[in-house]
Parts: C-alpha cells; sequence; structure tokens
C-alpha cells in the first residue's frame, strides 16, 4: 500500500470518528478531543521506537469508537475488533491491515488489565506488540498531565462529585494519600469519593503502568504536573497561598 493510500485511509477514519463525536452528549466533552490528543502522542511514541506509524495512527485514532462510555452499549473484545475491521474494509483498507487494527483496538484501555488475574496479565503483556504498546502508552498519558487534570474535574463536576472532602485536607494544606486499591466494581461507580480522591485512586499510579521509554519519559513530566498541581491547590485551600 503506498503511503498516498495510507493517508486516505487515515483521513476517512478521521472523518468517521469526528462525525462520531458530534453524537457524544455534554458529560463526555472532556473526552472529545481524546482520539486527535491520543493519535498526537502515539504518532509521537512510534516514531521514538520506530514502530508502524500506519497501524499505529490508526488505532489511536479508532480506539475509542465502539467504547461502552461512549456508545452506553457494551460490547465484547472480539465484537469491538470485528466492528473495526469491517469499518476499515468499507474504507477500502486492506483486510490483513484492518484485522490487525481491530485486534489492537479492542486490547487498548485502562480496564483491560487492571483488574485481570495473573494469568490474563501475562498473557496480556506477553502478546504486547510495539504498536499496541504505543497506542497504550498514548492512552495512559490522555489521563495525566494538564488533560488529566482537566477530564478529571470536567467528569467529576458532571456527576455532582465535591473537589475534594474536608476529611481529606490536613490543615498544613497536604492532601491525605489513599492507597486504596478499588476493585473493578468500585472503579465503575460514577457517584463515589472526590474529584481529588480519584488521583490518589488512580491517576497519580499511572506513572508505573507505561511500557515503553519515550512513554516513560512523557509520563514523568506529566506526573509532576499533576503532584504539584495538588500541592497548591491543597494550600489554596487552607489559605496558605
Amino acid at each position: 500500500m503506498t503511503s498516498s493510500e495510507q493517508r486516505r485511509i487515515i483521513n476517512a477514519a478521521e472523518s468517521y470518528v469526528r462525525e462520531s463525536l458530534k453524537k457524544t452528549d455534554a458529560v463526555r466533552l472532556a473526552k472529545s478531543n481524546g482520539p486527535f490528543l491520543m493519535r498526537a502522542t502515539a504518532v509521537r511514541i512510534a516514531s521514538a521506537i520506530e514502530a508502524d506509524l500506519f497501524t499505529v495512527e490508526l488505532t489511536a485514532l479508532l480506539h475509542d469508537v465502539y467504547d461502552e462510555k461512549l456508545t452506553g452499549k457494551h460490547r465484547s473484545a472480539s465484537d469491538i475488533s470485528s466492528l473495526i475491521c469491517e469499518l476499515l474494509v468499507s474504507m477500502e483498507c486492506p483486510a490483513d491491515d484492518a484485522s490487525r487494527v481491530g485486534l489492537l483496538v479492542s486490547k487498548i484501555g485502562y480496564k483491560q488489565n487492571a483488574f485481570a488475574s495473573a494469568e490474563a496479565n501475562k498473557k496480556y503483556f506477553d502478546e504486547m506488540t510495539p504498536e499496541q504498546a504505543c497506542v497504550q502508552d498514548a492512552d495512559t498519558l490522555d489521563a495525566i498531565g494538564a488533560i488529566g487534570i482537566a477530564r478529571a474535574f470536567a467528569f467529576g463536576g458532571s456527576r455532582d462529585r465535591p473537589i475534594y472532602s474536608p476529611d481529606e485536607l490536613k490543615e498544613t494544606g497536604q492532601f491525605i494519600a489513599s492507597d486504596v486499591e478499588l476493585t473493578e466494581a468500585e472503579y465503575r461507580r460514577k457517584d463515589r469519593g472526590s474529584s481529588v480522591a480519584h488521583f490518589f485512586e488512580k491517576l497519580l499510579k499511572l506513572k508505573g503502568r507505561l511500557l515503553t521509554e519515550e512513554g516513560k519519559r512523557i509520563g514523568q513530566q506529566r506526573h509532576t504536573i499533576m503532584v504539584q498541581f495538588l500541592e497548591n491547590l491543597g494550600l489554596e485551600c487552607v489559605g496558605s497561598q
């Protein structure tokens, strides 16, 4: 496939994603640019490790098209893989490439291995490809740093979550770090905790889930942004800054 043919398919996928996002409700607006932000990060990582850019770019663009949070419908990994494959074939993408991207899309996301058994986790990492690692890192990075802060409070506000709870903040202006490990059922609950608690329950732990060296480098920068934000927020909340 020529580079111009690849670009035509990528452009078609981008147009499809933009149309799909028009159907997104206001609660999901914080995520609405996600595929495009993620694509930029994924391509950046892929360029650093010489992964296949075409596969990475398509996977990043389409990773959320059939996401339950966007569609309101739960689908199995195999169903998602098949749907993505069919979509790409309809865009005249070669079947082998369509199948590869469909499989990768079905494997991307926090929940794919966050709550898996040791055996399932081993299989997940044993089957990891460079392209999957690039997109998975981009997905993780999309949840942290400045954009992660914005998304956390936008989502928390949409669920009437408080910014923080008084018992989470010391008089000195330091937030009390929680070492709670959420179960999958607790993670799926949308009415629990404060937005600040979400940082300690998940966001500040994501740095440790990054797979590529470039992803880890970016992740450290974004992690530092969140730590500094929480330090400043705590001090402001007690009137010390």
